[in-house]
């Protein structure tokens, strides 16, 4: 298990690359495009995680965060929140509701639902923190 110093660590060595700087307009449009679809999709990226959570349950750990940063801005927004929440909704949809004991696949720690609840939650929290204290001065 790596310590946060560890990840901070990590974060520093990291060199980040704005994709307009490597890719020339025309290229980076498709992925654009293809991020903005996946995040008016919710269905279809519950669908998409959830096979990947069944074929290798050990990336799903790494996918999600990712995801999440990169499609809904760590719910900065309103409409990061509402396009997050619907994504919650349609993971309960294709992961619990038919499920006899979702207790039990919410304990796993691979489970996709419980992993965007989490950064959902721990989102919702720093923006809480971060409107309170922009009020606050």
């Amino acid at each position: 298990m790596k310590s946060c110093f560890q990840y901070i660590q990590i974060l520093d060595n990291l060199h980040f690359i704005d994709s307009h700087k490597y890719f020339n307009y025309l290229q980076d449009l498709p992925y654009l495009r293809l991020l903005t679809y996946l995040r008016q999709q919710p269905i279809l990226l519950s669908l998409c995680l959830s096979s990947i959570e069944k074929n290798d349950h050990l990336i799903i750990n790494s996918i999600i965060p990712i995801l999440i940063s990169s499609l809904y801005n760590q719910c900065l927004s309103i409409d990061d929140e509402l396009y997050l929440l619907e994504f919650l909704r349609s993971l309960i949809e294709i992961q619990l509701q038919n499920e006899s004991n979702p207790r039990i696949i919410l304990q796993r720690s691979s489970c996709s639902f419980k992993i965007v609840f989490d950064i959902f939650l721990t989102a919702s929290q720093s923006c809480k923190l971060c409107k309170s204290n922009s009020f606050s001065y």
